[in-house]
């Protein structure tokens, strides 16, 4: 089943490469949405695909890259689904 959701991810996380490694990581599990840098210093993720593999990507977002330090996430359920061609770097 598909399913889109929305991540915000507080902490250390620009220029740490979270950005380039969840394209990397969306890639890998044939996601779809965009990643984005916030001006407030976090990082927005939109992301959709197969329900096991969104929660996976959910759970890595948790930690993020080896440099990045999460402090909090928060993920919120998109019941209607965008239309992405791909997974992209904003």
């Amino acid at each position: 089943m598909q399913v889109q959701v929305e991540v915000h991810i507080y902490g250390i996380v620009q220029g740490v490469g979270f950005r380039n490694a969840a394209k990397h990581l969306a890639d890998e599990k044939h996601l779809l949405g965009f990643a984005q840098n916030m001006k407030v210093g976090s990082v927005y993720i939109v992301a959709q695909g197969e329900e096991k593999d969104v929660a996976a990507f959910v759970d890595w977002c948790r930690v993020g890259p080896s440099r990045a330090r999460v402090d909090r996430i928060e993920v919120i359920r998109i019941d209607e689904l965008a239309q992405y061609g791909n997974f992209a770097i904003l």
